[in-house]
């Protein structure tokens, strides 16, 4: 992928600035709703929170949307949205020995943790989902057991995060 990316031109000021990338999105805060509300001030409020969330590598994250703000903020809030449980949910498998499965939710989180630059979360998905491919489960439960405490960190982040691009759209 880094070599794709090599070949690939840097996004212009305007496409890393367009807030009307993303259309039709099924969460509070539209690009449309961003850009209706004073789009630098938004942009601001974006990034300056979205950098303050210890969990997320945001140069990382914005590399995978090309710098596109209203595209990452859209997937984080998916994000937040899809895998609020998934830590829980694989603890319960692992203890009704649904091994297989809890794998496959481990890679899921594995991939969607990398593309969105939580590598910490990333780390610990990725040991949790050799451990579950290997049936070590004492490796599993090492790699569960701080993967829990940190999605929901990041979950809570993005949440709070977005309570406050909320009360700024208000205004």
């Amino acid at each position: 992928f880094e070599k794709i990316l090599a070949w690939l031109p840097e996004p212009s000021v305007a496409e890393a600035g367009d807030l009307s990338v993303v259309k039709d999105a099924p969460v509070a805060a539209t690009a449309r709703e961003i850009e209706s509300k004073a789009p630098q001030d938004i942009e601001q409020v974006l990034r300056s929170g979205l950098a303050a969330i210890v969990e997320l590598d945001l140069p990382a994250g914005m590399k995978m949307v090309r710098g596109k703000l209203p595209l990452y903020w859209r997937i984080l809030q998916q994000f937040s949205v899809g895998h609020r449980s998934d830590a829980e949910q694989i603890r319960e498998l692992i203890e009704q020995g649904e091994i297989a499965q809890a794998q496959r939710l481990a890679h899921g989180l594995k991939g969607v943790s990398g593309n969105i630059g939580a590598l910490t979360l990333h780390h610990w998905a990725a040991e949790l989902d050799v451990a579950l491919k290997r049936h070590d489960l004492p490796a599993a439960q090492s790699a569960l057991q701080p993967m829990l405490p940190g999605l929901q960190g990041l979950i809570r982040a993005i949440d709070e995060l977005q309570a406050v691009v909320s009360a700024f759209e208000a205004d």
